[in-house]
């Protein structure tokens, strides 16, 4: 099954910040594709998709769905294109993502429960990461579940 990662950063970093931890370089190891972008945390749900087709016109994505890694703010693109979803009952949500992992993301505290229900309807699973001693991030993922 061909996987395609995205990595987004919060807001004190950028892409950079991946190569020079080594995930990066770990995740090209074990996956297909891995792209690191710069999307400011204060991108929208069109911001997101504007970068997805973008990526894929010139050839760094496959059109096919992704896998987006999303630490602490850079989360609320992925919460807004679920919002938009509920909204529009815009089919563009799912052929974009194939699962999401929010990664101490305070956006899916801050998103209605309809908006983490479309996750679920679409079958787009989420895998909520945060700290062990972040309890901000276990209540987060609390309401996930």
């Amino acid at each position: 099954d061909f996987v395609q990662v995205v990595l987004l950063h919060g807001a004190a970093f950028t892409k950079q910040d991946w190569f020079d931890s080594g995930i990066l370089q770990k995740l090209c190891k074990e996956l297909p594709s891995v792209t690191a972008l710069d999307l400011t945390v204060k991108a929208t749900s069109q911001d997101f998709v504007q970068v997805y087709q973008s990526l894929v016109k010139e050839g760094v994505l496959e059109d096919e769905p992704i896998v987006v890694i999303s630490p602490s703010a850079s989360g609320k693109a992925i919460v807004d294109l679920a919002s938009m979803f509920i909204k529009n009952s815009d089919n563009t949500f799912a052929p974009f993502l194939k699962a999401w992992v929010p990664v101490a993301c305070p956006a899916v505290g801050a998103a209605s429960q309809s908006t983490l229900t479309a996750f679920a309807s679409l079958d787009i699973p989420i895998l909520a990461v945060y700290g062990d001693e972040d309890v901000s991030g276990e209540k987060r993922t609390e309401s996930l579940v």
